[in-house]
């Protein structure tokens, strides 16, 4: 496992945990990506006018340099399963999707959409020529077209549920219709027309009446048929169909005695060792969801309630079995590119490493919130703030009472 610090990226072996690090010579480490199963990391700098990193691991090789036409930062990078290409998204001004051959150091294609601030991104594992973004409010999948060596970004919305979780029915608010209750003899005029607008800001109006909010998604999670499973924040499960580009809610299939399933290498990594009294109710609709890792035994999903649950889904429905609890949000799951360990993010920064099919100890690489500290020193003699650093390489700054 590898994971960003400052200046540099440090690489962790789980089974000897033996540490190895890669030095980002110009800036701090901006954007990070990997590919596990090709044996490649991405990576920016951030300053001025930033570059994007290639380089090949164990061996820390560097592949590629790539110079693009961000002026402040990349907020997001990812890497393709299935070819030699990476995604990149930058932030403010130019909010720029951009779409690079890494082997061959060559940008292909890129589209800008102002003011969209993106918070996820990743290509679909079946196909390089197909993405999904979403930012908090919208999700959008964007296919990349070729013609020879020609490329061609095209974005195709998401229609997601209300906020309650029911269906948005699409109507077409183009033309205006007439109130039963004031005849009209008219002719049926575009709503854009009758409010005198005209240009391209016509073709894409729609009044304020119109506009249900949607719900507002957090994770999402590509599948082997190119469907997509999302959480969000209002606790719903969705499904976005990869022809319909509509997302529906999966509700949870529950038991008969309504209680949660525990799978029978269920491990707890909470002080008390046990199992809290509430076990046993059905929490997890309400749970929201953070990170989604999928495998051939179903979608491994945890969220804010700090539990990993592997999900069975089936149609419109699922249901559940508890995984590992953990005391604080769950924010990351990655597994091993043999798909045998799950690797967990918790919200403070600690990592953990198991088996979700074996009984062996659940392994923590970091303990974000225990690591020893190397020094602390007062930031300015006689104030009541000091710094500390600790061994994990994180800059701490405390206010004393």
């Amino acid at each position: 496992s590898c994971y960003p610090c400052g200046n540099y990226i440090i690489f962790i072996n789980f089974e000897t945990k033996e540490r190895a690090v890669l030095r980002c010579k110009n800036g701090s480490t901006g954007a990070f990506a990997v590919n596990g199963n090709q044996g490649i990391i991405a990576f920016s700098n951030r300053q001025l006018t930033p570059t994007i990193y290639v380089y090949a691991f164990p061996g820390l090789t560097k592949k590629a340099k790539l110079k693009g036409q961000a002026s402040l930062d990349y907020s997001l990078l990812a890497l393709s399963h299935t070819g030699p290409y990476l995604a990149s998204y930058s932030s403010v001004p130019e909010f720029c999707l951009s779409i690079w051959d890494w082997s061959k150091k060559i940008l292909l294609c890129s589209q800008s959409q102002p003011g969209v601030d993106v918070v996820a991104m990743s290509f679909n594992p079946m196909s390089w020529h197909q993405l999904c973004l979403h930012s908090g409010t919208s999700v959008t999948l964007w296919n990349i077209e070729r013609s020879d060596k020609e490329h061609l970004l095209k974005s195709k919305p998401v229609t997601l549920p209300a906020q309650d979780g029911s269906t948005m029915h699409e109507q077409s608010t183009f033309f205006s219709c007439p109130n039963a209750q004031e005849p009209y003899f008219g002719p049926v005029l575009p709503i854009s027309a009758v409010a005198g607008l005209v240009g391209d800001e016509a073709e894409t109006f729609k009044p304020k009446d119109d506009t249900q909010p949607t719900v507002h998604p957090t994770v999402h999670c590509w599948t082997p048929t190119s469907d997509l499973y999302m959480g969000c924040e209002e606790g719903y499960f969705l499904k976005i169909g990869a022809d319909t580009f509509k997302a529906i809610t999966v509700h949870q299939k529950l038991l008969p005695d309504a209680k949660a399933r525990r799978r029978a290498t269920f491990r707890t990594m909470t002080r008390s060792g046990v199992q809290s009294e509430d076990y046993g109710k059905n929490v997890v609709q309400n749970v929201v969801l953070y990170a989604m890792a999928l495998h051939k035994d179903g979608l491994y999903a945890a969220g804010n309630d700090g539990v990993v649950r592997c999900y069975q889904v089936k149609g419109t429905q699922f249901q559940t079995e508890d995984c590992l609890e953990i005391e604080e949000p769950i924010t990351n799951l990655i597994f091993s590119p043999d798909h045998t360990y799950l690797l967990v993010e918790t919200e403070k920064g600690s990592l953990y490493v198991f088996n979700p099919n074996d009984n062996e100890d659940v392994l923590q690489l970091l303990d974000a919130s225990e690591g020893q500290f190397l020094g602390v020193e007062f930031v300015v003699p006689g104030s009541k703030h000091c710094v500390s650093v600790a061994e994990s390489g994180e800059v701490h700054i405390w206010q004393i009472e």
